[in-house]
């Protein structure tokens, strides 16, 4: 049996604190994972296509001194799926917006979405997020 290989970003993220979170966002069960120190400036990360939260920790390993907020997307990772709702750009979008106003950050967080991410963010953006 072959043994995985370590992550090279786990030294790294080791020294960053991580908690894990779990609740209602429009109507969907949300898993999201908040990395550093509460009072420090906010990043919003947001995944791509096939992907969860993970997927973005090399980034996170980098950027010790933010509080980096990263949710898995409704039907990703540890999130459910949306119930009674297509699973389209629109959707997506009015969950980001809900999700960052349930966080209650305000407006002093900085948005970064990767790949299918950055089009989620995009769309949000672009209704007024």
């Amino acid at each position: 049996m072959a043994t995985m290989i370590a992550s090279p970003y786990a030294e790294q993220l080791a020294r960053i604190p991580v908690r894990a979170y779990r609740a209602a966002v429009a109507g969907t069960e949300t898993a999201w994972w908040e990395y550093g120190e509460a009072d420090a400036p906010v990043l919003v990360l947001v995944h791509g296509f096939r992907g969860d939260h993970h997927g973005l920790e090399p980034v996170v390993a980098q950027l010790p001194g933010f509080r980096i907020i990263s949710p898995d997307l409704p039907g990703f990772g540890e999130s459910a799926t949306f119930d009674g709702r297509p699973h389209d750009i629109e959707a997506y979008a009015d969950w980001l917006a809900a999700f960052v106003e349930q966080l209650g950050v305000g407006a002093s967080y900085t948005l970064l979405g990767h790949s299918f991410g950055s089009i989620v963010a995009a769309a949000a953006v672009a209704r007024g997020l």
